[in-house]
């Protein structure tokens, strides 16, 4: 499943890739041989994103190669800093392919795909109050005895790695010469092993900064 989620997005990030170069008009005259154009772009960002039915904040950054200003390589990486209700930890990171569409446009839209591994854990304790008894073998109590308790706390912790597939579309907008403002939707895919329940996937919310150096 995770492999699976991970090869239909690269294919479709590739697919809209190959339909944006099919649509590009012929040029007329001789073939005039220009050199491919890198840039090294790194992107912050943070994602809000739906983690075991609560809100979780994520941040993270993407850093890489942006060939001939379009195709995206480079890697990236994530971790939670916040999330309302629970007592974890989540982060991931992998590879990452994407496309900028048009990118002489002030606003265009970019397709990426991560594809690596996480790890997450959960942390969990508690305290009960157990009556004080007495008696033989202390396993006879009165009535009077539940006034007189001691507190006995219990906790567990369970943590597990996995496998993450996570495309996502954004819209981008220039608002300055080497700057684009970005925000986007995207499904976290994991293949998290069976018996921990920890519900690594989901959808998220994206904002960040496409600070790009070079020419």
């Amino acid at each position: 499943m995770i492999m699976r989620t991970f090869i239909l997005s690269c294919a479709a990030t590739l697919a809209l890739a190959g339909a944006a170069f099919g649509q590009q008009p012929p040029v007329g005259g001789p073939l005039v041989l220009e050199p491919v154009r890198d840039e090294f772009v790194v992107s912050p960002e943070v994602k809000l994103t739906d983690f075991d039915h609560h809100v979780g904040t994520l941040v993270g950054a993407t850093a890489g190669a942006l060939v001939d200003k379009q195709l995206f390589l480079g890697g990236g990486g994530y971790g939670l800093v916040h999330q309302s209700g629970t007592n974890r930890g989540f982060g991931y990171g992998g590879f990452v392919i994407g496309w900028l569409f048009d990118a002489k446009q002030p606003v265009t839209v970019t397709a990426k795909a991560l594809l690596g591994f996480g790890t997450a854990w959960q942390s969990q304790s508690d305290q009960i109050y157990v009556p004080y008894c007495t008696g033989p073998g202390n396993r006879s109590c009165s009535a009077a005895a539940s006034s007189y308790s001691y507190p006995y706390g219990y906790g567990y912790h369970s943590h597990t790695g996995f496998l993450v597939a996570e495309p996502e579309i954004d819209v981008a907008g220039r608002v300055g010469q080497h700057v684009r403002l970005s925000a986007g939707i995207g499904y976290r895919a994991t293949d998290e092993p069976w018996g921990y329940d920890l519900r690594t996937g989901g959808l998220t919310a994206s904002f960040s900064a496409l600070l790009t150096l070079g020419k």
